[in-house]
Formats: C-alpha cells, structure tokens, sequence
C-alpha cells in the first residue's frame, strides 16, 4: 500500500512533530509513504495540494494521511467535495 502524507502547515502555527507522527503511522502499518508539505496562509493557494489532488485521481495513492483535517480543508462543504470526487 502506498500512502501519501499531506502536511499543510499554518505560517502561523507550525508543528514539527506532525511529520514525525504521520511517517511513524506509515512505517508501524509497513506501507510506503511519500510526504507532500507547503507551508499555508488565508491569502495563498495550496499549490502542492493541487499537485496531490492531480496524483489522487490518477489513483497514484491507496490512502491520504494528514495530521488535522483544518490542514487539508477550511470547510465541511469542501471536503464533502473532495472526498466525493475522489470515490
């Protein structure tokens, strides 16, 4: 299995140990694992989110590991959204 870790940190909140917890899970359940990280603001795109979301369709990845769900989505509707295209 091929997982994929999303760290989407806030410029004003940042937490190294994120990673560390994520790649751990990765490693403690033997899949392998490839880290997707941007550093986020209100005002910025999430350009290598983006560049994920292109690799999740093409079915690249079997699971998308991330830390808080805020990191990935600042709404409900939104990730509704992506979840449901990405069935």
């Amino acid at each position: 299995m091929t997982a994929t870790i999303y760290i989407g940190s806030r410029i004003d909140q940042p937490d190294d140990n994120q990673l560390t917890l994520l790649i751990e899970f990765a490693i403690s359940r033997g899949w392998n694992y490839i880290v997707f990280s941007e550093n986020i603001s209100i005002e910025e795109t999430q350009s290598v989110k983006k560049e994920l979301l292109v690799r999740l369709r093409r079915n690249e990845f079997d699971i998308v590991l991330v830390h808080k769900l805020r990191d990935w989505v600042c709404s409900l509707t939104k990730l509704i959204n992506e979840i449901s295209e990405l069935l």
